[in-house]
Order: structure tokens, then sequence, then C-alpha cells
């Protein structure tokens, strides 16, 4: 059985002191057919830009970023075992 496919939102939350500190990540598990479809799904979810977008392949995160910005691969890593995603 393959695993899902598709773009999505997530909202990512502070946590820890101000000298130790993480960004832990979380979804609705609600995808969408294009990035843009995600982005427009964050805005009404979550009322700001203040959220990622990822595309998931067959339950691997391949690619991670705001809006039309990919992030760095190692925020894609850590994202990813955030999530639940294989990176």
């Amino acid at each position: 059985m393959s695993g899902r496919t598709g773009w999505f939102a997530a909202a990512g939350h502070i946590i820890g002191t101000l000298d130790d500190w993480s960004t832990c990540y979380d979804w609705d598990g609600q995808t969408y057919p294009s990035r843009s479809a995600a982005i427009g799904a964050g805005f009404q979810q979550f009322g700001s830009d203040d959220f990622n977008v990822g595309r998931i392949e067959d339950d691997r995160l391949v690619w991670w970023g705001w809006m039309n910005e990919e992030h760095p691969s190692e925020d894609r890593v850590e994202a990813a075992a955030d999530l639940g995603f294989t990176p």
C-alpha cells in the first residue's frame, strides 16, 4: 500500500526556553493537489501567512518551505521527523 501524496500546510510552534528552543510542527492531515491550494487552505486555517507548506510523495517529504520559497534541505529533514514523514 502506498502512502499519502500531495501538498499540505503546517503550523510551527516554538517550544523551549530563550536559550534552548526548537520548532514543533503539526498539520491536520489534509492534502491538496497543488501548492497554491495548500497555501489557500493555510490562510483559511491559520488566518495569516505564519505557516509552512510541504509536498509529500508516498509519505516522503520532498519539498518544504514558506509560500513559494523552498527551505534548505536540513530544515526539511527536521520537519519530516517532527511531522512523521520520511525525509
